[in-house]
């Protein structure tokens, strides 16, 4: 049995934010608590920068140079994550909410739903899975956690012919960047391994050439048939100008970068996508990019990333990345999802939640 429990933003008093925990079987919830922000939160030796800051650092550029004296920064980073999640669930768990999460736990956090609801981009980008019990583990490693945004429209009906007896993806793989860019199968190969030694009903088509308008014409000859795209490349989210990695696109939304005729770059933005796949209905994406989920503090709207985008625009389920990943990274990312789908025992169901 699934326990879902959502930590509410509910504003701010004298600039601290407010947060309830809500039961959401019954609709109770908990008494508002503050929290401190992750950007107000200094790691120890770096009284110039904050715990987001830092955060981004050591996922994005510490492998680039693992050894010391990046090493203990490192450590030092870590620590604060822990104690920061540590805080931040000892605030929110308490009395009432913590009955809640001890009743989840006895029937297997494997079962325990966390659901964080914002409307504010600033508040969607703390590292939530870093939430941890200090009697116990950090909870991203047993239950599921995902944002959600307030502001978001009803889920699109599904198409009336969808299959049911089968999982159909359609796999868009660009690498616009040649030699420079990440193998073709780096990432994908995973995927279709663990498909394959699942033994279960999963179709795949590749997307040929990767362009945005080849898409288009794939999704409008199959009407109703694709379950799942997935889009494994590049993206990005920021201001423009930035002259950082080639391999993410800086633009003033999200965007993912497809290949153009001549296979080079070709930036779509997150409008044109999630018109494109609202049109058809298509019930989950699946990101496999740099940065699709990313949202800051800079941002003044809070769907201003490609998964928020998509939620807005009614799609069922989005998974994103909010990080710059290392291959080694993505390429447990995606079977992760993908395992956590087929887990659910009826996959065709999974794409209707």
């Amino acid at each position: 049995m699934t326990t879902q429990l959502q930590i509410r933003h509910i504003g701010y008093q004298d600039d601290k934010p407010q947060f309830i925990v809500v039961r959401l079987s019954d609709g109770k919830s908990t008494l508002p608590i503050a929290l401190i922000p992750p950007e107000q939160t200094i790691v120890e030796g770096r009284p110039n920068s904050n715990l987001q800051q830092d955060l981004r650092w050591y996922l994005e550029k510490f492998l680039d140079y693992p050894f010391e004296p990046e090493t203990f920064t490192a450590e030092r980073v870590q620590d604060a994550l822990q104690h920061w999640g540590e805080g931040c669930f000892a605030a929110l768990f308490q009395g009432q909410a913590l009955l809640w999460f001890h009743n989840a736990r006895q029937q297997s956090l494997e079962n325990l739903h966390l659901k964080i609801a914002s409307n504010d981009p600033r508040i969607l980008a703390w590292p939530w899975e870093a939430l941890r019990d200090p009697d116990g583990t950090t909870l991203a490693h047993t239950c599921r956690i995902e944002r959600q945004v307030d502001k978001v429209n009803d889920p699109l009906p599904l198409p009336e012919n969808l299959p049911q007896d089968c999982i159909n993806i359609l796999l868009v793989i660009a690498r616009p960047y040649g030699n420079s860019d990440v193998g073709f199968h780096a990432l994908s190969r995973p995927m279709i391994e663990l498909l394959n030694k699942q033994h279960l009903p999963v179709h795949i088509d590749v997307l040929r050439p990767p362009t945005f308008n080849q898409l288009r014409q794939s999704l409008h000859e199959k009407t109703g048939f694709y379950h799942i795209v997935h889009f494994d490349g590049h993206g990005g989210y920021g201001e423009p100008g930035h002259t950082g990695s080639p391999h993410t696109y800086k633009g003033l939304q999200g965007m993912l970068i497809f290949e153009d005729e001549q296979a080079e770059r070709a930036p779509v933005t997150a409008a044109q996508l999630t018109q494109l796949v609202a049109e058809y209905r298509i019930p989950i994406m699946v990101l496999n990019d740099c940065q699709s989920a990313r949202i800051d503090e800079r941002a003044d709207d809070a769907f201003a990333s490609v998964a928020a985008a998509l939620l807005k625009a009614g799609i069922r389920s989005v998974v994103a990345m909010g990080y710059d990943l290392y291959v080694s990274g993505a390429q447990q990312f995606v079977p992760a999802f993908y395992q956590r789908l087929l887990e659910s025992g009826n996959v065709a169901e999974a794409t209707r939640a």
